[in-house]
C-alpha cells in the first residue's frame, strides 16, 4: 500500500534525524575526553551528511557510522557528492508544513549547540583561549574548559530542547501518516464491500 510505505518512509527519516543529532553528541564529546582525531573526522563528515553537502557513506548511514565508531569496520569517506537535506528528503515523502516548522527549529537548536561543541573542539586543541573568550592559534589545550561547556547547563538546555524538538516532529509526523493509512484501509473497504454488493446483486439476476 502507498500511504503505508510512505509512513514507514516518514517514521524511518525521523528516526535517523535524531539518532544522527544523538551521534553528533556522541562524537564531540569522545574527541574532547580523549583527543584521538578519529572522532573530529568522523563528527564533520556526519555533520555534512546531515546537512546535506556529502552523500550517505552507506545504505544505512546510522548503522554504518554506529560500527565505524565501535571499530567494527574501516571508514571509507563517501564520495564528494552533493546529498540531500532532511528538509529536503522530508518534502519529497510528503512532510506537512507544520512539520517542517518543527524541523527548522529542531535544526536551528543544532546550530546552537554546534558553535558550542566548535568552541570545545577549538580549546581542547590549543586553540581558544577562555580567558579572552577567542580563538587564538598558539594557546594551551584546555581539555577541562571543553568537557565544562559539554557538561554545563546551556549545552544539556539546548540538548533538552532539541530532544523535544524531535520528539514533536515524530509525534507530529506520525498522527498524519496513522491518519492516512486509516484513511486508505477504510477508503479500501468501502470499495471492497461496494464491490461484494454489486457482484452479489449481478448473480441474484442471474
Amino acid at each position: 500500500d502507498q500511504e503505508l510505505a510512505r509512513r514507514q518512509q516518514t517514521l524511518s527519516l525521523t528516526t535517523e534525524f535524531a539518532q544522527v543529532t544523538e551521534l553528533l553528541a556522541r562524537l564531540v564529546r569522545a574527541f574532547v575526553a580523549t583527543g584521538d582525531t578519529r572522532y573530529l573526522t568522523f563528527y564533520y563528515e556526519l555533520a555534512e551528511y546531515r546537512s546535506g553537502k556529502r552523500s550517505a557513506p552507506a545504505a544505512d548511514p546510522v548503522h554504518y557510522w554506529e560500527e565505524v565508531i565501535a571499530g567494527l569496520r574501516e571508514h571509507v569517506p563517501a564520495v564528494e557528492v552533493q546529498g540531500q537535506t532532511f528538509a529536503a528528503r522530508m518534502r519529497q515523502v510528503g512532510f506537512a508544513d507544520a512539520e517542517l516548522t518543527v524541523l527548522d527549529h529542531a535544526l536551528g537548536i543544532s546550530e546552537q549547540l554546534h558553535k558550542i561543541e566548535q568552541i570545545a573542539f577549538a580549546a581542547t586543541q590549543g586553540l581558544y583561549d577562555p580567558a579572552q573568550g577567542a580563538f587564538v592559534s598558539d594557546g594551551k589545550p584546555q581539555t577541562a574548559f571543553a568537557l565544562k561547556l559539554l557538561y554545563g547547563a546551556q549545552y544539556a538546555k539546548l540538548e533538552a530542547a532539541l530532544t523535544a524538538e524531535v520528539t514533536k516532529l515524530a509525534r507530529l509526523a506520525d498522527a498524519r501518516t496513522h491518519a492516512s493509512v486509516k484513511q486508505s484501509t477504510e477508503t479500501l473497504l468501502d470499495v471492497i464491500v461496494f464491490a461484494a454488493t454489486a457482484i452479489g446483486m449481478l448473480l441474484a439476476l442471474a
